[in-house]
């Protein structure tokens, strides 16, 4: 202890550098991370926010197939699914008969079955102003395991508001090998 250098004092400074600049990182890096409130989608909020758009993109549709609905009442292929439905939903409050519209709503049904995601099934319905439902498209519903579910208002022509849902539900594909 004389005042003589060890040859190992770069080193040690050059260590205490590296640690120091480590837990300046840390403390950085962390700082940031909390700033950060987002949070990864999962697989869940992907299906969900996939059923929301699988609706919109739905009901803004057009039918593609002409209809004959009965008593000389016909729906053009190039009509708006969601003016169908609205109208249907209406027709039916009023008293028509819902089975008027079955050759509408299979169409409607192929037609969402093509938009589903594979490995799901689709169930709409749509519900008048009074919360009763008026149109149910499904083929069966079992409701069970993970169900995505989106809806959205449609107004109608008097200032009534119908309420389209959709469901999708996991399927095991049995409905297409006729089990």
């Amino acid at each position: 202890m004389c005042g003589r250098r060890v040859g190992d004092d770069g080193a040690q400074l050059a260590l205490m550098d590296a640690m120091v600049f480590f837990a300046v990182a840390m403390v950085t890096s962390s700082i940031v991370f909390s700033y950060a409130h987002g949070r990864p989608m999962d697989a869940a909020t992907e299906c969900g926010t996939a059923t929301k758009d699988l609706l919109g993109a739905f009901l803004r549709a057009s039918v593609g197939f002409e209809v004959e609905l009965g008593d000389g009442l016909e729906v053009s292929a190039d009509e708006n699914v969601a003016d169908c439905l609205l109208a249907e939903s209406v027709s039916v409050a009023a008293g028509v008969k819902p089975c008027t519209f079955d050759g509408l709503n299979q169409v409607l049904l192929a037609s969402m079955e093509r938009m589903t995601p594979t490995g799901f099934e689709p169930h709409l319905t749509v519900a008048g102003g009074d919360g009763e439902v008026t149109i149910r498209l499904e083929r069966t519903f079992v409701a069970e395991g993970d169900a995505f579910a989106a809806s959205q208002e449609l107004p109608g022509p008097d200032g009534s508001v119908c309420r389209v849902v959709l469901v999708l539900v996991p399927s095991l594909g049995l409905q297409k090998v006729d089990v």
